[in-house]
């Protein structure tokens, strides 16, 4: 998106990666082979469990078909170097995913580090799916507001 906006002619200072990750060659794809429907909904946060629990099998079926499309858009997706500035933020707590962890790219950029010119990384103590939740998300908007406000003040100090 960020190539797409620039040829626009619109500036972007910095993406914003929310435990976003790349995946080595060929690992989407043993990933995606690999997940069953059991695996995907042990997978999932015990806060969702009650809600899997009453889906008809249907359903939950469907969710696994939308989570499949997803990782083959993953394995189709063609990576282009970044030039510009990105900040991760990783979710460093895989406790939800202990049946999916050997699928996890477990090191501290999660791929991006190749990819992406100038990548800052902020750990966060939350898992990929309670990342949005509770104090989780207070602590992914202070650590954006705080990115936000440092970029002002460096614009502003280097105009005077």
């Amino acid at each position: 998106m960020a190539h797409q906006l620039s040829k626009q002619g619109e500036t972007v200072k910095r993406i914003y990666f929310l435990d976003s990750s790349l995946y080595a060659e060929g690992l989407m794809k043993d990933f995606y082979e690999a997940v069953h429907r059991e695996e995907l909904i042990a997978a999932l946060p015990k806060s969702w469990s009650h809600y899997m629990a009453e889906l008809p099998p249907v359903y939950l079926e469907k969710i696994l078909a939308c989570y499949r499309n997803d990782v083959q858009m993953a394995i189709k997706y063609s990576i282009k170097p970044y030039e510009g500035s990105a900040l991760l933020i990783k979710a460093t707590n895989f406790v939800t995913l202990t049946k999916l962890s050997k699928f996890l790219t477990n090191y501290a950029h999660n791929g991006w580090k190749p990819w992406v010119k100038d990548l800052i990384v902020k750990p966060i103590y939350a898992d990929h799916f309670n990342i949005i939740e509770g104090d989780q998300i207070k602590e992914v908007a202070k650590i954006i507001r705080e990115d936000i406000r440092g970029q002002i003040c460096t614009y502003y100090s280097y105009k005077e």
